[in-house]
């Protein structure tokens, strides 16, 4: 798994030393993990592109925002995933 911190590792550990909150995307395959403290960039399009990845791909990751209380999570189940056309059902099944 490729994992990017950003802006740089000195700054991302300083972070959670610090207990700040952390966003982090992974991406649905599993091959890329990027985070930064949330205040390097306020939501996960602005992340990806800073990282160095296209803007639209937001529906290619989980997106988590973390500290050591706790996670939230937000996902968005790709039109691709599954042959299954009842979006209830894909959803409930990508989940």
């Amino acid at each position: 798994m490729e994992i990017i911190k950003y802006p740089n590792e000195e700054k991302f550990q300083t972070a959670v030393n610090e207990d700040e909150p952390l966003l982090v995307l992974v991406s649905f395959d599993g091959e890329r993990l990027i985070a930064c403290q949330i205040d390097e960039a306020a939501n996960h399009h602005i992340l990806l592109k800073k990282a160095g990845f296209p803007d639209t791909d937001i529906d290619k990751y989980f997106r988590l925002v973390v500290d050591k209380s706790g996670a939230d999570w937000t996902f968005v189940c790709p039109e691709s995933y599954s042959s299954v056309t009842r979006k209830d059902k894909k959803i409930q099944e990508f989940f």
